[in-house]
């Protein structure tokens, strides 16, 4: 499955200065580097949500602008204290603020590296937030945070760290069923394809196949309708890829059967 990333952003990418010929052994690639991650730093306090909202909105447009390159989402992995500053503004008290924070987590979590930097350091308060978007019906930020909890899910390595989250919260994957399975949940035009394709994420693992094949909770026959679904393919291909990493696992073919 792909992975969810915002498409209609400002894409800044980092610039590569030419090299000079006549000292080859020079990275320009590297200096430039060297000082964006100086100005990520310096940027860093004005990503709290305690700065001034002007300088949160600035700050939060150069980093939203790094998430459209692949370069700049590398560095922006490398700063932990501002990726968790970028996880506190989606609380923020700006609705802006906390869309573009949101985009943001979006297009990082889409590169592997920096999911795992997410998931490694920020789980604990990623997954929590991510999840009570979801499950608010009048959020206008369900979508993308569907999208953030699919991109932290598909590398496989990863899965088992957000499924340890998400089962601190009682009956979470009950209730994300719930919300995925009920057509327009979400009052704010939400569409919730996304869970779709975390669902099939989670089933990569012994314990989130061992959960969707419960047969006290009968979530695996709620999510099999929408193989069918015509409306939208992420939300088809989520349901497939769950029943597909289901069929795979031999412990529960008596079951199935």
């Amino acid at each position: 499955l792909l992975n969810a990333r915002v498409r209609d952003i400002s894409r800044v990418s980092v610039q590569k200065q030419k090299q000079p010929s006549h000292t080859p052994g020079t990275s320009s690639s590297a200096h430039c580097g060297e000082s964006v991650m100086e100005a990520l730093r310096e940027i860093t306090p004005f990503l709290h949500r305690s700065a001034r909202l002007d300088l949160k909105a600035v700050s939060l447009t150069h980093v939203l602008g790094l998430t459209g390159s692949k370069d700049g989402i590398l560095l922006l992995a490398q700063c932990v204290e501002l990726l968790d500053n970028l996880v506190g503004l989606t609380e923020d008290e700006s609705e802006p603020v906390r869309k573009d924070a949101v985009l943001a987590l979006v297009n990082l979590s889409a590169e592997e590296e920096a999911a795992g930097a997410l998931v490694k350091q920020l789980a604990h308060k990623l997954v929590p937030l991510g999840y009570a978007a979801i499950l608010d019906e009048n959020s206008k930020l369900s979508d993308p945070w569907s999208m953030v909890l699919c991109n932290i899910t598909r590398p496989e390595h990863l899965v088992e760290a957000v499924l340890e989250e998400l089962l601190k919260i009682e009956h979470s994957i009950e209730k994300l069923t719930t919300c995925f399975t009920r057509i327009n949940y979400n009052k704010q035009k939400g569409h919730l394809n996304y869970l779709g394709p975390l669902f099939s994420n989670l089933s990569q693992s012994k314990r989130g196949r061992d959960i969707f094949c419960d047969q006290t909770t009968g979530l695996l026959s709620r999510i099999v309708p929408f193989v069918h679904h015509e409306a939208s393919i992420v939300r088809r291909g989520g349901a497939v890829g769950v029943l597909k990493n289901v069929c795979f696992d031999s412990t529960v073919h008596d079951w199935l059967l």
